[in-house]
């Protein structure tokens, strides 16, 4: 049952909204005169003030840290008196340091000779190669304890370079005929790297003269890097490899993280990046 009270309220509320579309389609018609940042009402609106937000950073995640420029030591050659020497002998401004081992023969002098970045390019070696040679005039081998100091080097390759070196010796012919097949095989010898004084250490073996020709080819040693170190291995990848697609292996600085009922896992390490090696 319709009543007169309410149909005019339909009417009434029907001329409000028509109202309200007329006045609506003449502001359009006629272009806003409202001032930007105010409301529907033509009241201006106070700007908000923000301020930027900065990305969101894992806080696991450890800082990057830019190697250190790499100087590399210049060729040139000094001669070591071990006669009279209580402690370690430095050869001259080379990065190298000798000392008269505990046992076995010490020759009474020592000729270190570190060679160019092109000598040791072309034995394949990322790293420095050295040459002993005896200078007391015997002819037997002699031996003595030698620390390579690579502070120098740590920047100078990425991946762990430093934690990877490692002691080589190579043949004779390795600085006069590198080509020659077995002339550039270099054999790992034991040494250790104290990678706090950043040195590797070893009792190496001196030439001595040749008792017919009277001639020393010397001994040739090169401080390289290996494929691993405590950083993971860098190895070449064996095809089907489960954790080592990116060639490279799980060591102490690899993390993994499960992610309870999403289905996936993550394993994230650490990489110094330069120069590979």
């Amino acid at each position: 049952m319709r009543t007169w009270g309410s149909a005019r309220w339909r009417r009434g509320t029907a001329a409000v909204v028509v109202a309200g579309v007329l006045a609506s389609v003449a502001l359009l018609a006629a272009g806003s005169s409202a001032p930007v940042g105010s409301g529907a009402d033509g009241v201006a609106m106070a700007s908000v003030p923000g301020r930027p937000v900065p990305a969101a950073v894992d806080p696991g995640r450890k800082p990057e840290v830019a190697l250190p420029a790499a100087a590399w030591p210049a060729a040139g050659s000094a001669v070591v008196d071990l006669r009279a020497a209580s402690g370690a002998v430095r050869a001259g401004g080379l990065p190298v340091t000798l000392t008269r081992p505990g046992g076995g023969t010490a020759p009474g002098s020592v000729k270190v000779e570190l060679l160019d970045r092109q000598a040791a390019e072309r034995l394949g070696v990322a790293g420095v190669v050295l040459q002993l040679t005896r200078e007391d005039g015997a002819s037997g081998p002699g031996n003595v304890r030698m620390a390579v100091d690579y502070s120098g080097l740590r920047g100078a390759f990425g991946g762990g370079y430093e934690q990877r070196l490692r002691l080589l010796r190579f043949p004779a012919c390795a600085v006069t005929t590198p080509e020659v097949p077995g002339c550039a095989q270099g054999t790992a010898v034991s040494a250790e790297n104290a990678t706090v004084s950043r040195e590797v250490v070893a009792d190496v073996e001196v030439a001595g003269a040749d008792a017919a020709t009277l001639e020393t080819a010397g001994s040739v040693y090169a401080l390289a890097s290996s494929t691993s170190g405590g950083v993971g291995s860098y190895a070449a990848t064996p095809r089907g490899g489960l954790w080592h697609s990116a060639g490279i292996g799980i060591g102490a600085g690899t993390k993994f993280s499960a992610s309870g009922n999403n289905s996936y896992n993550v394993w994230s390490i650490n990489l110094e990046t330069g120069e590979t090696s």
